[in-house]
């Protein structure tokens, strides 16, 4: 079960990233398919709307945290419709690393330890209802070290600030 400041914590951090949704979505599934090409098979994700709907269930699950049994019987429902596609441990690990690099991008200086914990058990949280003791390695070999332009790239717009702002 995640803290009440962990929660805050998340919630904050989201609502920076709600401005550049749709940039912060292409930056996820653009890592997601290099990492794992595998995925984007198995996810049968067609457009950008499909992409939008994941990020629609983590927003539903955000506001959920404070309840968060409720919000299992639609994590399972995900996890097993994702297991009958074929999608294994290793997917989710995968999932989990895209997920947090995204977050270092979209975030940039806002991406501090507090908020990097704070997501880090949110996302255990939630995988752990596909698999548990689901294990992440968070640097994802070298994950976090690629460009911290890579917002930039992807379309985060260069005077957005996610600092304390």
């Amino acid at each position: 079960m995640l803290s009440l400041q962990e929660q805050i914590v998340i919630r904050k951090s989201i609502s920076r990233i709600l401005p550049v949704a749709n940039a912060a979505v292409f930056i996820f599934f653009s890592k997601l398919y290099e990492m794992d090409p595998e995925l984007k098979c198995m996810m049968k994700i067609s457009d950008e709307a499909g992409e939008r709907k994941y990020f629609g269930i983590l927003v539903f699950l955000i506001n959920r945290m404070d309840t968060f049994e409720s919000g299992f019987p639609l994590l399972e429902e995900l996890g097993a419709d994702c297991r009958l596609q074929g999608m294994k441990e290793k997917h989710f690990i995968v999932l989990g690393q895209a997920f947090y690099w995204t977050l270092a991008q979209t975030l940039r200086s806002a991406f501090t330890e507090e908020v990097k914990s704070a997501w880090k058990n949110f996302i255990l949280e939630v995988f752990n209802t596909f698999y548990p003791g689901l294990q992440i390695d968070w640097e994802g070999n070298g994950l976090l070290h690629d460009s911290l332009e890579a917002g930039q790239r992807f379309g985060v717009p260069s005077g957005f600030k996610a600092a304390n702002s």
